[in-house]
């Protein structure tokens, strides 16, 4: 018990040092609640037994690599040939795949291409508005966008609408002009 306490102190100690290194607790003990919360605040990205194998501790790392290293992949769905481009460019300027689409009748075609993680869509199109697309979206047999991460982006100022939209399959709603700083971190936010 001693050990593993000691152990803890010094993740966090090496998170503190370290930020960008993925650390991984070895433990002789069970993979329990109490482990994973204990190795979580001491900043670990995974908990292993020690009877681990070599290949599962270097599955696990290459896992967490590509998810930490492969760039964000963001669907802008908007109408304005405008405020398409210029969200892409700032997403791309922050490290982002940035693809626009103007008609929410392309996204599920771009969403079978694309791959997207995520997806920022304005409220207000005049060929369908936002709520319709994501419901539409969301309605795959497979439910394979039933998890997809959706944000608005949009001029709506309505409280009542905007809570009204996440209700019906969106996770956010941010209004314009948004911050592009605050837009990319809560793009990881939602991915990551």
């Amino acid at each position: 018990e001693q050990a593993s306490g000691n152990g803890f102190q010094v993740a966090t100690d090496f998170a503190s040092a370290f930020p960008e290194t993925v650390i991984v607790a070895l433990t002789n003990g069970q993979l329990d609640m109490i482990s994973r919360v204990r190795a979580a605040q001491a900043g670990c990205s995974g908990l292993l037994t020690f009877d681990a194998t070599a290949a599962e501790l270097y599955a696990f790392l290459d896992d967490e690599y590509d998810f930490l290293h492969a760039p964000i992949s963001v669907l802008v769905v908007d109408d304005s040939p405008t405020d398409g481009f210029s969200t892409c460019r700032h997403l791309k300027k922050a490290g982002f795949e940035a693809k626009h689409i103007e008609s929410p009748y392309e996204l599920l075609d771009a969403c079978q291409r694309k791959k997207p993680d995520i997806i920022v869509c304005d409220y207000w199109m005049p060929q369908c508005h936002g709520p319709g697309a994501v419901r539409a979206l969301r309605m795959d047999l497979d439910r394979r966008y039933a998890s997809l991460p959706i944000i608005y982006l949009s001029s709506e100022k309505s409280k009542d609408r905007q809570l009204d939209a996440m209700a019906r399959g969106a996770d956010e709603f941010l209004t314009k002009p948004v911050d592009p700083d605050y837009l990319a971190r809560t793009i990881q936010n939602r991915v990551l």
